[in-house]
């Protein structure tokens, strides 16, 4: 239900040329401003996942380019146990994700396509 949401939010903007928020309270009226807040809301907590998601692949990737794929359930076990809970990677390759995906929106789409 994600993608029907992300294309309103986009065809409102485009037709109204403004914000989501604005776009909604200028096609349906002040009361239901809210719809664009929650379209905001979704699309942020879509992003927030993604980036979560795009730290675990910084971290496995590096730490399997140097290191075997484990041979068992437990071996498995005890490396996500090593990531998640007994250090602080989690934090940091979130943290990676979240500037790169920053310096690629604030520096323009096209500077990634390169």
């Amino acid at each position: 239900w994600s993608v029907p949401m992300l294309l309103i939010e986009y065809g409102t903007g485009r037709y109204t040329q403004s914000g989501v928020i604005a776009s909604f309270r200028q096609l349906m009226g002040s009361k239901f401003a809210w719809c664009g807040a929650w379209i905001c809301m979704v699309t942020f907590m879509i992003a927030s996942f993604y980036s979560v998601v795009l730290g675990w692949c910084f971290y496995y990737f590096v730490y399997y380019c140097a290191h075997s794929l484990p041979a068992s359930a437990d071996e498995s076990r005890a490396i996500f146990k090593d990531f998640a809970e007994d250090s602080y990677w989690p934090v940091l390759t979130h943290a990676v994700a979240v500037v790169l995906a920053g310096l690629a929106v604030s520096k323009g789409v096209k500077t990634i396509e390169k």
